[in-house]
């Protein structure tokens, strides 16, 4: 008696993870693999080293400390599109994404897939506090001094009493 046993390598299909947008302070990915699988991420500083796919899956970097964001997203069906969102990023930060997959028969995956994102500004600058204030008053100028928690432009409007 002979018989076949097949063996696929499980991966992610070229081109995922991909991001999809960047809103605040949340990554929105998609994600297709060739098999349903558990799909396992770590968040971490820019530059941070490449952590294995068993860091990954454990939610640590490369020296086993405890990622910044860690977490993990199911694909259901093979070969479709599954949404992913990473939720509380910082903003206007630098990361590294590093993915990892594993199947319901515990394969994971050889390699690890990598995404470097930078957060937008979304929050406006406001005054400091105790600004602005007029510093000086002469008879036809003023001095206006003013701080902002950010850098950004002033605009102001000059009215007669």
């Amino acid at each position: 008696m002979s018989f076949w046993v097949w063996f696929t390598t499980l991966l992610l299909h070229q081109r995922y993870p991909e991001l999809d947008s960047l809103e605040g302070t949340i990554a929105y990915y998609n994600l297709k693999t060739n098999e349903p699988a558990y799909v396992y991420y770590v968040v971490l500083a820019e530059g941070a080293t490449q952590p294995s796919a068993a860091q990954i899956i454990l939610g640590t970097d490369a020296s086993d400390a405890d990622a910044i964001i860690s977490d993990s997203v199911i694909v259901e069906l093979a070969d479709e599109l599954t949404s992913m969102d990473i939720e509380g990023l910082e903003e206007e930060t630098n990361y590294e994404i590093f993915f990892a997959i594993k199947d319901a028969a515990d394969n994971i995956q050889s390699s690890v897939n990598q995404s470097s994102i930078t957060t937008p500004d979304t929050s406006a600058p406001e005054f400091a506090d105790g600004y602005p204030v007029i510093s000086t008053t002469g008879s036809t100028d003023i001095t206006l001094d003013v701080s902002l928690t950010e850098a950004g432009t002033v605009y102001y409007v000059v009215l007669a009493n």
